[in-house]
C-alpha cells in the first residue's frame, strides 16, 4: 500500500475561496442576508482554549492526567480586513458606538446591542453553485470587535478596515460562543407530502429528484374526517403555488406538499 495517496473525497471535502461575513444566515436554506461588506487577504478563524490542570499540584499525580483536565474558557476570534465601509459596518467596527444619520459616534459604554451574532461562510465541497450548494459556516455568537477602529489607506489603492470580532459567553446561555455547519452539496432534491391535519403516510417512491427534472404530484391517499382534499400546496397555509392532482414542476429544491382540505 501506498502512504502518499489522498483521500478518494478530498474533493468533496474542500473550503474553498475566501467566503464571507453576514449577519443573518439560514442552515436549512442556505439563504445569506447582511452582508457585510467586500474583504481582502480572506478571514482568519480561530478558537483557543484555555486548559486548567486540576492535578497539578496533587501529589503523585502526573500532569496533564486527562481526567483532571479542564477549559476554563475559550477565546473565540474571526479577523480580517474590509475594503468596503458604511455607517452600519463603522459602527460595528468601532465595537461600542451610536449611527445617527451618517455619523457614527464612539461610546465609553458597551449595550447589549452592540453584541451581534456573525456568520462566516466558505464555498464547500465539489458542488457549490445553486440552491443545493455545498457550505461552512461558523456561527460567531455574540461577537464584538475588540481591536478597535483600525483604518488604513495607500496611495492609489483601496482603503482597509481591519476587524477583529471576539465571541463571548452569555450568562443566560453560557455556552462556548460559536458553532460550525458543514453541508455538503447535492445535485438532487426530494419531495415530501404532508397531510397537514389529516391522517396516513404517502411517500414518492422516486424522491429524490435530480435538480432540474419534472416532478408529477401524487393523487392525495390522506384521509381527514369531516373534509375533502381540494389540492395540494408549497405552504400549509395555502399561501404557496397550488398544485392539482397529477400536474407538473421543476424541482429547484426540497419541496413540501402540503394537503388542503375544505369542509366537506
Amino acid at each position: 500500500m501506498k502512504f502518499t495517496q489522498y483521500p478518494a473525497d478530498t474533493f468533496k471535502n474542500l473550503v474553498m475561496n475566501a467566503g464571507l461575513i453576514c449577519q443573518t444566515f439560514d442552515p436549512a436554506t442556505g439563504e445569506v442576508t447582511g452582508i457585510l461588506g467586500a474583504t481582502t487577504g480572506g478571514i482568519k478563524f480561530v478558537d483557543k482554549p484555555t486548559f486548567k490542570d486540576f492535578g497539578a499540584d496533587i501529589d503523585n499525580c502526573p500532569k496533564n492526567t486527562k481526567e483532571l483536565k479542564k477549559i476554563e474558557s475559550r477565546e473565540v476570534t474571526m479577523a480580517g480586513t474590509f475594503v468596503t465601509v458604511t455607517p452600519a459596518t463603522a459602527k460595528i467596527l468601532s465595537g461600542a458606538a451610536d449611527v445617527s444619520g451618517n455619523k457614527v459616534t464612539p461610546r465609553d459604554t458597551i449595550q447589549d446591542a452592540d453584541f451581534s451574532d456573525l456568520y462566516f461562510i466558505g464555498d464547500y465541497s465539489d458542488i457549490n453553485t445553486g440552491d443545493h450548494a455545498g457550505y461552512m459556516a461558523i456561527h460567531l455568537m455574540n461577537a464584538l470587535n475588540t481591536d478597535g477602529f483600525g483604518f488604513q489607506s495607500t496611495d492609489k489603492e483601496k482603503g482597509k478596515f481591519a476587524f477583529n470580532f471576539m465571541g463571548h459567553y452569555s450568562m443566560v446561555n453560557p455556552v462556548p460562543p460559536y458553532e460550525v455547519y458543514v453541508q455538503t452539496g447535492t445535485t438532487t432534491a426530494t419531495v415530501t407530502y404532508n397531510s397537514n391535519g389529516g391522517t396516513g403516510t404517502m411517500t414518492d417512491a422516486n424522491s429524490p429528484y435530480v435538480l432540474g427534472s419534472t416532478v408529477t404530484t401524487k393523487a392525495n391517499t390522506f384521509t381527514n374526517v369531516g373534509s375533502t382534499f381540494s389540492k395540494w400546496n408549497t405552504k400549509a397555509d395555502g399561501t404557496g403555488t397550488d398544485y392539482a392532482a397529477g400536474a407538473t414542476f421543476t424541482i429547484t429544491a426540497d419541496t413540501i406538499l402540503y394537503a388542503q382540505w375544505t369542509v366537506a
